[in-house]
This record gives C-alpha cells, sequence and structure tokens, in this order.
C-alpha cells in the first residue's frame, strides 16, 4: 500500500520518500533528531494537500490507495490544467466506488471545469448509469448548465443514452 501511493506522487516527493525511509531505519538507532522528522512530515503533508496524487488514484480507480490518501488529509479539491477534479474525472470514467468515497471525503458535485461540466454532466458523458444514480441521490443538481447551455438530460439524449435519459426524467430532470 505504501509503495502504491508514493508511485503516485510527483519527482518531489522520491526524495522525500527516500528521507522517510532513512528516518524509518534510524529512528530505531535513535540517531535522528524528533524535529527534524516532524519537518519532513510537514513537507509530505503538504504534497498531499495539493491533491495531485487522489487526482491519479482516482483516474486509475485505485480505490485503497484512494482512501489511504483521504484519510492522511489529502484534499480532494485539486484540478488540473482543465478544471477537472478527481471526482470529474472518476465519474467520466464510471468509478462509481470512487466516486462515492470521493463524496464521502467532501468532494463539491457542483464543482465545474473550465467548460462548466459537473461531475453529473461527466458521468452522464461516460455512460455509467450507476454513477449518474450515485451523483443525483448525493444532491447533484440535474438543472446544471454547461458554458455552452447543456444540461446533463440534453447530452444523455444527445448521446443516445436511453436508460440514462430515462433515469434523469424518472428523478424530475429538464431540459
Amino acid at each position: 500500500m505504501f509503495t502504491q501511493t508514493c508511485s503516485l506522487l510527483r519527482g518531489e516527493f522520491w526524495s522525500l520518500l527516500a528521507l522517510i525511509l532513512v528516518i524509518q531505519s534510524a529512528v530505531h538507532d535513535s540517531s535522528v533528531s524528533l524535529s527534524f522528522i516532524d519537518n519532513v512530515q510537514k513537507d509530505v503533508l503538504k504534497i498531499l494537500e495539493r491533491g495531485e496524487a487522489v487526482l491519479h488514484s482516482a483516474r486509475r480507480g485505485e480505490l485503497e490507495v484512494l482512501e489511504s490518501l483521504l484519510e492522511k488529509g489529502a484534499t480532494t479539491d485539486f484540478c488540473d490544467q482543465y478544471g477537472l477534479t478527481a471526482l470529474h474525472v472518476a465519474a467520466i470514467k464510471g468509478i462509481k466506488d470512487v466516486v462515492m468515497m470521493l463524496v464521502e471525503f467532501g468532494a463539491d458535485v457542483e464543482r465545474t471545469d473550465a467548460e462548466g461540466h459537473t461531475a453529473l454532466h461527466m458521468a452522464v458523458e461516460g455512460g455509467s448509469v450507476e454513477t449518474v444514480e450515485v451523483l443525483i441521490n448525493r444532491g447533484a443538481n440535474m438543472s446544471a448548465k454547461t458554458k455552452k447551455g447543456a444540461t446533463p438530460l440534453y447530452i444523455s439524449k444527445l448521446m443516445e443514452y436511453e436508460d440514462i435519459t430515462q433515469l434523469l426524467i424518472d428523478k424530475g430532470a429538464a431540459l
């Protein structure tokens, strides 16, 4: 699990990881000061707070890694250069369990990407009825519009997803 978590983090983490491993072995020898250990832990927490690892683990559907990161305080708010959050990428890929976990840890179901897509828009585009239903049940706004004015129902009809279209209509969605 620790190795999986570390593999998600970017370059600067590798040096911190090496330090942590050295510290772990040195702590048993009592040759490392506690303030040094505290500083390294703070650096690791700063990396986790940025949320890049959360985005990458959500994209890969790595539920255990994601849970570990979130339990250690990693944020769900990080977004990439397109405004996509971990919730957006899990939703479009239809990874229902990841979507549920992210929402449980406080991911904002109404957050939009650069084009105005919410996680519900993404789940509809991805074609996962289960993921769409999870988001609706967690309070996603079925009337949300993208910057071009598309609602989740409009996207569903456009993509000819009859099952998602019916679900949205049954739940009260409007064009």
